[in-house]
């Protein structure tokens, strides 16, 4: 079979990654029958070699019927370089900006900006005030949040350290000409010694942040301060106004013994507090010993929520909605982990990072988005039956992720591995099943791959038919016509990474534009990935390197005997965990894949506990608890290298091709380059690329695409041969 030029694959590529991801919507009430939708969007750009933001508004009529009318769209986006984040106050009247910007020489200011309809009414130099570092505008500690008298502005910003000072230098020493003119107290302190000692930060993409910190920004005096009374020793995000605004409500993450990476791995040691701020006096809400978080208050401010669960055991778990009576600050849990799910009981549990501060239909309904086996799905939480009932269940569209609400108008945003990301509006009835929601889409969607067709296959464990724990696959072919009639197309298989991922059926775009060349593609969510339940996520630590790999090979091994795929043509892609998987599959399996790609991959468990920013990830997949103070043993050593593909790297014979971000944290690049070494020395075919500046995800647009076509001619030039 001759695959398509690689001229072919560039045009694939581009049209497949032309599709802009929505990065945050929000509805506006402007009229008694009209509502304005925001949302931001990023965007490839090839040519500029650069992630591109933008901001449409759509405008949406309410009929008389109270359902959705007409929508209106200006067909103008405007591109936004310099905005960090943004908030509506609670009346709508405003909206709070952070940006960020460059002075004329060159140096970084962040700036918080309020608009009203009409004009820009406050602009505060937040650098200039020099209260704190810089704003945090991430998704783990990142917030901005109004007061309810809207005069305060609440955000997470680097506490501010003491100035580093050389014993060496001059210019400190007392009665120096520089010095003897300056009044003392107008001066920072200055730490003698301290100029290379070692600040942790929270790891992988959170590099730079140390000692997150809430500053309150007051409108009316425009001056910033940082609260008297924070605990100690404890990060602190995700931070709300108490109903009254006499206090806080935040997050706070252990800092001690030492930080463990937080990206991704939401089981570290944390807890609620509520800082009264005319006392100074801080409490703990939730239990401790916990990974706690995403405190939200009902609208009435009567309840406060937010998610737990273990610290201990796999990064990503099956959590609880734990909701806290203000008055009485009295908990109770309202969502439990759910073991298994069942035909009866299908719900899987609840996966989630954060809650959406504006997720209330009313005081007792909250809406999120969760993993639903392989899908993406918006589930109705009544907070005080703990009864989940789901909103979306889509044919066409697998992935649907909850945005805003206001006046039971829904803004959602879904797509399918066909289909790239769309904005649709609901109206949630007031009385009878909330599942049957029509949604009326705000626009078209981008990207379309009508020479694709997908689907969900449900398999089980070759080696435990008994158990009633499954799996899926995601599988992608292409059309007839992009096809030979002469050969069955060949596979490509991509476990995710995690390993307690998932890979949702929302847009593919790799595997979409894959298959458009020609390929069947197998994405496979093995047991350990969320979405199926706390059992099958705890039936993979101590068996890593086993269970996963069984199950990858029984999706592949699935697609032969189904007919679909030729046999002699099998590939294996994974990036992370992903890579752990595909470089274990030409290890174990080295006559059935053909040829491997990988991306960032962890080959010896072993080795990388003393490299990445989690090393309780190594022990924990590896079946050890994980303990502050204890340090690895010989036998602890020897259990995480036999479960490592390094363990299996004699065996293989697959042209592989390693692709390694130089920044990466949580898998460093050292694992890649030994197994590359490792490789050429017996003799097997190997080539690794790496991306300067890049970190794990290995994100950045030009680093993204060079990724695609090396793999693509990669696996074109060696799955044949």
């Amino acid at each position: 079979m001759d695959f398509p030029s690689a001229e072919r694959a560039v045009t694939v590529y581009r049209e497949c990654a032309s599709a802009p991801t929505l990065s945050s919507a929000s509805i506006q009430k402007t009229g008694d029958c009209l509502f304005s939708v925001h949302s931001t969007w990023s965007q490839r750009d090839l040519e500029r070699e650069t992630t591109v933001k933008f901001r449409k508004t759509h405008i949406v009529t309410i009929d008389s019927k109270g359902q959705v009318g007409n929508v209106i769209d200006p067909a103008t986006s405007t591109e936004l370089n310099s905005e960090q984040l943004v908030q509506w106050s609670p009346s709508g009247k405003f909206k709070a900006v952070l940006r960020k910007v460059k002075d004329k020489k060159g140096d970084e200011k962040q700036y918080l900006e309020v608009w009203n309809s009409i004009q820009k009414v406050h602009n505060i130099n937040l650098t200039a005030q020099d209260k704190h570092g810089k704003v945090f505008e991430d998704g783990e500690f990142g917030c901005l949040a109004w007061s309810r008298c809207e005069s305060q502005l609440l955000y997470v910003a680097e506490k501010k350290q003491p100035k580093a000072a050389s014993y060496f230098d001059k210019s400190k020493e007392k009665g120096s000409s520089e010095n003897s003119e300056a009044d003392p107290k107008d001066k920072d302190p200055e730490i003698k010694g301290d100029q290379f000692l070692h600040r942790q930060d929270w790891g992988e993409l959170l590099v730079g942040k140390h000692s997150p910190v809430p500053c309150i920004l007051n409108l009316q005096t425009g001056q910033v301060t940082v609260p008297e009374g924070l605990p100690k020793d404890v990060s602190i995000g995700q931070a709300v106004w108490t109903p009254d605004d006499s206090g806080i409500v935040f997050t706070g993450w252990e800092n001690e013994p030492f930080r463990l990476g937080l990206i991704y791995c939401r089981n570290r040691r944390s807890a609620v507090y509520h800082l009264d701020l005319t006392s100074q006096t801080c409490n703990t809400i939730s239990v401790t010993g916990q990974s706690v978080r995403s405190p939200v208050f009902t609208p009435d401010g009567s309840k406060l929520i937010y998610v737990q669960n273990s610290c201990h055991g796999p990064h990503m778990q099956c959590a609880k909605l734990i909701v806290c009576e203000w008055e009485s600050k009295e908990t109770r849990i309202t969502v439990d982990v759910v073991q298994s799910p069942s035909d009866e009981r299908p719900f899987p549990g609840l996966y989630v990072g954060r809650f959406d501060q504006n997720c209330w239909l009313d005081n007792e309904i909250a809406l999120v988005s969760t993993a639903w086996r392989s899908n993406q799905a918006i589930i109705a939480i009544n907070i005080c039956s703990g009864k989940v009932t789901r909103v979306t269940d889509s044919q066409e569209f697998g992935s649907w992720l909850f945005c805003d609400i206001k006046e039971r108008f829904i803004l959602a945003y879904r797509s399918s591995p066909t289909n790239s990301g769309q904005l649709v509006i609901g109206v949630m009835p007031q009385e009878g099943d909330i599942s049957g929601i029509s949604w009326k889409p705000l626009h078209e969607a981008s990207v379309t791959l009508p020479d694709v067709t997908w689907n969900v296959i449900t398999l089980k464990p070759k080696t435990d038919q008994s158990s009633d724990i499954d799996f899926e696959a995601i599988i992608l072919k292409p059309t007839e016509d992009l096809v030979s009639s002469e050969k069955k197309p060949p596979l490509i298989v991509m476990p995710h990474g995690g390993p307690h991922s998932l890979i949702s059926t929302g847009y593919l775009m790799f595997p979409g534009a894959f298959c458009r060349l020609g390929f069947v593609i197998a994405c496979v969510n093995y047991r350990g990935s969320v979405g199926f339940g706390q059992a099958s996520i705890h039936s993979l630590p101590g068996a890593v390197g086993t269970n996963d790999v069984q199950d990858v090979q029984t999706a592949a091994e699935a697609l032969i005997d189904q007919g679909l795929v030729d046999p002699k043509r099998i590939a294996v892609s994974g990036g992370s965990h992903g890579g752990f998987l595909s470089t274990h599959m030409i290890g174990q399996y080295s006559d059935f894949y053909k040829v491997c790609v990988t991306r960032n991959p962890v080959t010896n468990v072993a080795a990388m506990l003393g490299g990445t920013d989690i090393p309780s990830w190594t022990m924990t997949e590896a079946g050890i608890d994980f303990d502050f103070t204890i340090p690895p043993s010989a036998e602890m050593y020897a259990k995480m290298f036999n479960c490592s593909p390094m363990a299996h790297v004699h065996k293989v014979k697959a042209p592989t091709l390693i692709m390694l971000g130089s920044d990466d944290l949580r898998v460093p690049p050292q694992q890649g380059i030994r197994y590359h070494q490792m490789l050429k020395a017996q003799g097997v075919k190997t080539r690794l690329l790496m991306y300067p500046d890049n970190s794990h995800p290995i994100s950045k647009v030009d680093a993204e695409a060079d990724c695609f076509m090396n793999m693509y001619k990669w696996i074109t030039d060696h799955i044949s041969s």
